[in-house]
């Protein structure tokens, strides 16, 4: 068993910067040769044209050299840009942009358009018809024209990879997966119960005994992406509980047990079970908002570096954590669990608490940032307006985080005014103090 015969979603195969350039090139080269070959002198048999006679060999000729060039030079440059950027920002950033729709797409036309001028040149005929002279012409033109565009789209795109623009892109991709993985809590949606809330999945020790474990085989490998709803439909077919043991963005080593089935009344197929969990080389953003918190983190901590000392990018990057904790905070986290149309639990996987998720989005960058003013003061306001708006039972890790951060300040800033400036919260970082005391909030009622 080796890692490529585990499943591979959708979601993760269109990462493949190879993908969408490829059906670019297949089309220029099927297009090309369909044009030169097809008689289309019968669609109109009076048709001429004003192409000058051998005109359309220089013609396709600087199409051709002239798209190769011009892909060699702006990719060698994009390439040398992003190089840059994922050595300021982090690494794991250059995959948001190698599968950047407009970059493959340029990729694929601008290789696409060299291919077409070229089959062109190759099946070249001096007695062919002039109105397929004149529409593989037209075509190549258009071919250019559609270069041109996207050349324009990629220049643009590449000078987004400012700081800003990059952290918010991060931003955006962890909005669409809390979104779209965690529901509202009950607690905080408007016009619910609280004891609407969902039940809890089946505790461990009322699984039935294990029946089947999937291991794995093969060299490390990052739990990507689940397909909870095939997952789900096995377990019902078996009559069981797949327990998953490893989250998303989870490494799985050799002779690692991925999964248990409790209770199974029949078999699952092991291919389908691997075929059900997408493993990879890196992680994603797709059902792992942890991993968008982890790469504002890479943002920040890197900042705070005393090779870089820029603080104000770290306060960029808290800006989005602020922003990915609010949305988590008032979400529904227990959400580690599968069930199917009667309400049976069918799959569960473990999740993060709002612990973990805070730990990891405030605790390296209070570190690093510890003898920053600009830190402390934005952490301060963070913390303070995140913790009237998420619910009760959230608030003591918040607090907990206060305290921490309070003990941080008062052993770091031993000058009297520089511990008074110390202690303000300041959303800007250093712009607009104001004064947090480390007291009761008010009880948050919903709107």
């Amino acid at each position: 068993m080796s890692k490529t015969q585990w499943g591979e979603p959708i979601l993760y195969r269109q990462r493949r910067i190879w993908f969408v350039p490829a059906l670019w090139v297949i089309l220029a080269i099927v297009l090309g040769v369909f044009l030169n070959f097809v008689n289309l002198q019968s669609l109109s048999p009076n048709f001429t044209t004003v192409l000058m006679p051998g005109v359309l060999t220089p013609y396709l000729s600087s199409i051709a050299s002239g798209m190769m060039a011009l892909t060699a030079i702006v990719f060698s440059l994009a390439f040398v840009f992003l190089q840059f950027g994922s050595s300021a920002y982090s690494p794991r950033l250059v995959s948001l942009f190698t599968t950047d729709r407009v970059v493959t797409n340029a990729l694929g036309v601008f290789t696409g358009t060299f291919l077409f001028a070229l089959v062109g040149l190759l099946l070249l005929n001096p007695n062919r018809p002039p109105l397929s002279d004149w529409t593989i012409a037209a075509v190549s033109f258009l071919w250019l024209l559609a270069s041109v565009l996207l050349f324009v789209l990629l220049v643009r795109r590449i000078n987004n990879l400012t700081i800003a623009v990059v952290l918010h892109m991060v931003g955006e991709h962890g909005r669409t997966v809390v979104e779209g993985m965690y529901p509202l809590a009950a607690s905080n949606a408007p016009g619910t119960d609280e004891s609407a809330h969902s039940a809890s999945p089946v505790p461990a020790t009322e699984l039935a005994p294990i029946s089947q474990t999937l291991r794995y085989v093969g060299g490390p490998a990052v739990v990507v992406e689940f397909r909870l709803s095939a997952l789900a439909e096995l377990a019902r077919q078996a009559e069981g509980v797949i327990e998953i043991k490893y989250a998303v963005g989870d490494v799985v080593a050799d002779g690692s047990p991925v999964l248990y089935v409790h209770g199974g009344q029949h078999a699952i197929s092991e291919n389908a079970l691997r075929e059900a969990i997408a493993l990879g080389f890196e992680r994603t953003i797709e059902q792992d908002p942890k991993y968008a918190l982890r790469l504002l983190v890479d943002v920040g901590i890197k900042a705070l570096s005393p090779a870089v000392n820029d603080p104000t990018t770290a306060v960029m990057a808290l800006n989005e954590i602020d922003d990915l904790l609010r949305r988590l905070g008032r979400s529904q986290l227990d959400v580690g669990y599968v069930r199917d149309a009667a309400g049976s639990v069918r799959v569960a996987y473990p999740t993060p608490s709002w612990e973990d998720l805070l730990s990891l989005a405030i605790d390296e960058i209070r570190f690093y940032g510890a003898n920053s003013y600009q830190i402390v003061r934005r952490l301060r306001a963070l913390l303070a307006d995140l913790e009237p708006i998420v619910p009760k039972e959230r608030r003591a890790a918040i607090q907990e985080q206060r305290a921490r951060l309070e003990t941080l300040v008062n052993r770091t800033f031993v000058d009297a005014l520089d511990l008074h400036e110390a202690q303000q919260s300041d959303r800007q970082g250093i712009g607009l103090s104001r004064r947090m005391e480390l007291e009761p909030i008010a009880e948050y009622t919903p709107g």
